[in-house]
């Protein structure tokens, strides 16, 4: 392996440290969604039991307790819930957006690395072949055919190191992409249950209050 390095040629350098980047991104964003997956349908039945009882601060604390995208944003929810729904539904906006910014955190790294690596190991094909097409016109093909096949070797390990850098790199930046899909879903249904949550609670007061004693 060290060997194909060596004669991959200088741009297996720069392929070397997007695959560094590269990986820390993936570690770093593994931890990241796997800390930010929770019990979501669980807390909902939580909240909702809190929420009738008339303990809403029961109920955000319960969110910031379970911790996550999803409780917090439910939480933005709740310590809002006196104002009006409008009110509520702009704090748990505000608070998704926060929480979106923090999931897509370093994702562009990983869609930077997948874009460059291929480039650069397209150049250092053209650069092998460069060299090849030097050694032809100094010593001729069959003068030195070793001189033309390390030239064409530069230029094929440069393309397999930058592919095999790009490929991993660009699957792990879609799955992200598809976990964090996955979580704004869930952040805007949590969103609108919690609001049509407060909205019943609200008509049902008001329908007991109109009812004749």
């Amino acid at each position: 392996m060290v060997d194909l390095f060596i004669k991959g040629g200088p741009v297996m350098w720069p392929i070397l440290l997007c695959s560094v980047f590269a990986l820390a991104a993936v570690f770093e964003r593994s931890y990241v969604f796997h800390m930010a997956n929770r019990d979501v349908d669980g807390l909902m039945e939580d909240v909702e039991i809190a929420v009738h009882k008339g303990d809403v601060s029961y109920a955000a604390e319960l969110c910031r307790k379970t911790g996550g995208p999803v409780a917090a944003v439910m939480q933005a929810g709740l310590t809002a819930a006196e104002h009006s729904r409008e009110e509520m539904q702009e704090r748990m906006e505000a608070a998704a957006g926060v929480q979106l910014a923090h999931l897509e955190r370093y994702l562009y790294v990983l869609s930077t690395i997948g874009n460059i690596a291929p480039l650069l190991g397209f150049l250092g094909t053209v650069w092998g072949m460069i060299l090849a097409f030097e050694a032809i016109a100094a010593k001729g093909v069959m003068g030195d055919p070793s001189l033309v096949a390390s030239g064409i070797a530069q230029a094929l390990i440069t393309t397999a190191g930058g592919l095999a850098v790009a490929v991993p790199t660009v699957t792990f930046h879609n799955y992200f992409n598809s976990r964090l899909d996955a979580f704004t879903v869930q952040m805007e249904q949590r969103a609108h249950s919690l609001v049509h949550l407060f909205a019943e609670k609200e008509r049902s007061h008001a329908l007991q209050a109109s009812q004749p004693a």
